[in-house]
């Protein structure tokens, strides 16, 4: 994830470098007092035409501290003193968010402290769905007069790296948080952007990304300088379409598993009309053709899936800034 710094530097300046290393320095604690960000407009459609489909309540509260304590080791004790804990609805697009939030530092401190939950266990290599749909995306993408390039963005342990590499691509790998950071073979790691100004990439990999940062839209935007013309984004969200009216049952702890809109790691609900309706916000056009069911048969039944409201599970697409719909 690339979050926008709110920590100030020596000289009071922003600096997003910064941030996650100040969130996780035991010297810096209780050098920043964390801001509220209240959010009033639609992060994907920008509408604001809200509902609130679950306000503040006190067993809502009493589940946040046992979340901060059994997670978190306490570190997010007192945030529901300054946080409302409601939640925000889009009458347009049908997103979901937190109406309130934490600033950067405390949201990457909080990322810091997070600790695996009891019984959870996460396997390092990649599934057979994650190699299929990077083979996939490898034969849809290859061109003959450059090595197919891929950036995973926000890679966490690097399991999609892994597949990516396994499917032919070169690869680099983002992640800016330390600790969770995953080393693997003939993988390029970067925990800065900075390290790969002025580079283009055939692919750019957004795998359960876009629902922890505050603001998808800019991400996406910033995103467009290592793009070439036909660069594909591939991005998955999990869809809380799919939960229906069970959506808030054990929100936002139940004691044992991470809620789908967990505060505050996953700052967003996607469904596939908000999702598209972030695409159309920031100009990415869905992919089309007919090399897209040849090469990712998959990720074509469920798209079509989608339109009939059938969700998978999760909400993909594979967009470009410039489609490809007119060069296949």
């Amino acid at each position: 994830m690339e979050l926008v710094g709110t920590a100030p530097d020596h000289n009071g300046v922003v600096s997003q470098e910064i941030v996650p290393h100040i969130a996780q320095d035991e010297a810096w604690k209780g050098e920043f007092l964390m801001q509220v960000i209240r959010v009033d407009t639609c992060p994907c459609c920008g509408a604001q035409d809200i509902d609130w489909p679950l306000h503040r309540s006190e067993s809502l509260v009493e589940a946040f501290r046992m979340l901060s304590q059994r997670k978190y080791d306490g570190y997010m004790d007192g945030w529901e003193q300054q946080l409302s804990l409601a939640m925000a609805s889009c009458r347009c697009c049908g997103h979901i968010w937190h109406h309130t939030r934490p600033d950067l530092v405390a949201l990457f401190g909080m990322y810091a402290h997070g600790k695996r939950l009891k019984g959870i266990s996460v396997s390092r290599r990649p599934n057979a769905r994650m190699l299929s749909t990077m083979r996939g995306l490898f034969c849809y993408c290859t061109s003959a007069d450059r090595v197919a390039t891929l950036l995973d963005y926000g890679s966490g342990g690097g399991r999609w790296a892994a597949a990516a590499r396994q499917a032919g691509f070169r690869v680099t790998a983002y992640e800016p948080t330390a600790s969770r950071q995953g080393k693997i073979g003939d993988v390029e790691l970067v925990g800065s952007l900075q390290a790969v100004e002025g580079r283009r990439f055939d692919v750019i990999n957004l795998e359960q990304v876009l629902e922890h940062i505050p603001d998808p839209a800019s991400d996406l935007r910033t995103l467009k300088q290592y793009c070439y013309a036909d660069t594909v984004l591939r991005i998955s969200v999990p869809d809380v379409a799919r939960l229906g009216k069970r959506l808030w049952e054990g929100f936002p702890f139940n004691g044992r598993t991470m809620h789908v809109l967990s505060p505050y790691e996953h700052l967003h609900g996607f469904r596939q009309s908000s999702l598209q309706a972030l695409l159309k916000t920031v100009g990415l056009e869905a992919c089309a053709g007919w090399r897209l069911p040849l090469c990712l048969p998959r990720y074509a039944l469920e798209r079509w899936a989608n339109t009939l409201g059938s969700p998978f599970g999760r909400t993909s697409v594979a967009g470009s800034f410039q489609s490809r719909r007119h060069s296949l």
